[in-house]
């Protein structure tokens, strides 16, 4: 295998390993906020509200499908939906999923000193069409040039 092969072989590899990444990097906050990837979504409770925000890209997601305490609501222009009457007691948890153009989400939270703290997360991104496309173009690409090349040897 010459360097020219190693370089491509080596090019496509990164391309799908930092595609891996972004979908799986996770930051936490102690205040409720949970990121994955460029999704956003900070979940606050007060007097009996939940309050969920939804951020894509820094902006707001509207229309995203959110889901808390087994009732279904949307978004609205500024990304946020409320739940009220939702009772929770010190330590009891309590699941959030959100479903926007591209995503999925599932948050778990626990009520601990009036605050809602951030116990599991899950993210899952559709890819768009293109970049499948692109994907399999530059996988097919780099295998004819792998065979082209050995070919030549």
């Amino acid at each position: 295998m010459n360097v020219k092969s190693i370089v491509v072989a080596l090019a496509a590899m990164l391309t799908v390993a930092g595609g891996a990444a972004a979908v799986t990097g996770t930051g936490l906050s102690d205040a409720g906020t949970a990121a994955s990837g460029d999704v956003t979504v900070e979940t606050t409770y007060t007097d009996g509200a939940v309050t969920v925000a939804v951020t894509q890209d820094g902006a707001p997601v509207e229309n995203a499908s959110v889901e808390v305490a087994d009732e279904e609501y949307t978004t609205d222009a500024n990304g946020t939906v409320t739940a009220e009457n939702v009772d929770l007691e010190a330590g009891e948890e309590l699941g959030v999923e959100v479903e926007g153009d591209g995503f999925e989400a599932e948050l778990s939270y626990a009520l601990q000193d009036g605050n809602l703290q951030l116990l599991e997360e899950e993210y899952e991104y559709e890819q768009a069409e293109d970049e499948d496309e692109a994907e399999d173009e530059e996988e097919a690409d780099a295998d004819d040039e792998e065979a082209s090349e050995e070919d030549d040897d």
